[in-house]
């Protein structure tokens, strides 16, 4: 079983690369938009796209247009935690406290079955990721410190 590209965000160039690949991949239940739900908001927006057209592409249109007001559509996209984990080399829960402080935004929830028991995960913003540097973690380190 490969694991889903919210714990492998690393493997894409840019945050826009990888809000597409997670708003045009199928995930059953857990699928971030979907292709009517997508042709009803470029109706909304006057966007022109049709039902011919491959989901990747009417997810470009809208994507560009709206840019992340789309991901207000959507409930399962983000990064996980692991993915910052292994970039800045934080903690196990390091993230957590990021987000508790109001430092990193929190965009989605994943749900997922780790040894037979179902499991949260909890999804940050992709924009964060790819914009993030070490010198913003150290400074968030440093305020998360101080507020202990």
């Amino acid at each position: 079983m490969s694991l889903p590209a919210v714990f492998y965000a690393d493997s894409f160039q840019s945050a826009y690369e990888y809000t597409v690949y997670q708003l045009t991949t199928n995930k059953g239940s857990q699928t971030c938009i979907t292709k009517d739900r997508l042709l009803e908001i470029a109706k909304e927006n006057d966007i022109s796209a049709y039902s011919y057209m491959k989901k990747e592409d009417i997810v470009r249109k809208v994507y560009d247009v709206l840019g992340n007001e789309l991901l207000k559509y959507c409930k399962h996209i983000g990064v996980a935690a692991y993915s910052f984990m292994v970039k800045f080399c934080l903690l196990p829960g390091e993230v957590e406290e990021f987000a508790k402080a109001g430092l990193l935004e929190m965009t989605g929830e994943l749900k997922a079955y780790y040894k037979g028991k179902k499991v949260h995960i909890n999804l940050y913003s992709a924009e964060q990721y790819f914009s993030l540097d070490e010198e913003t973690v150290t400074e968030w380190r440093r305020i998360i410190g101080e507020k202990k």
